[in-house]
Order: structure tokens, then sequence, then C-alpha cells
């Protein structure tokens, strides 16, 4: 377990994604690496930059307001 969570955040990192790596990795490690309808995740990358990687500017206007 140890060693995915190092991978994924050096994938974080080359990818340049807005993403708590921590948390995307206790919130499925809790929940048993299945999604919120309980099906199994097959591609957690995929995962990653399909639910958790929010656009920065995103970020910045929202700090902002």
């Amino acid at each position: 377990n140890s060693k995915l969570i190092i991978f994924g955040h050096t994938y974080i990192k080359e990818k340049n994604l807005n993403v708590d790596g921590k948390r995307f990795f206790d919130y499925y490690s809790e929940g048993g690496w299945k999604d919120r309808d309980g099906k199994p995740i097959r591609n957690w990358k995929q995962k990653m930059l399909a639910v958790w990687d929010k656009p920065k500017e995103k970020e910045q206007v929202k700090e902002f307001w």
C-alpha cells in the first residue's frame, strides 16, 4: 500500500495535478477501493483525473471570493 501511495504522489507531480493525494488514497482505502456506487476502482489514475483533479484557475477564483 505504501508503494501505491508513493507512486500516486509521483504521478500527481508528473501530471501536475491539483489533487490532494493523501485524501484520495485515504478515501478509497477506507472504502475498500470502491466508488460511491460500490463498484471496484479498476483504474485509479483515470479516477484521479476524472473526479479528483480540479482546475487550478477555479481554485484561485474560489480563494479570491
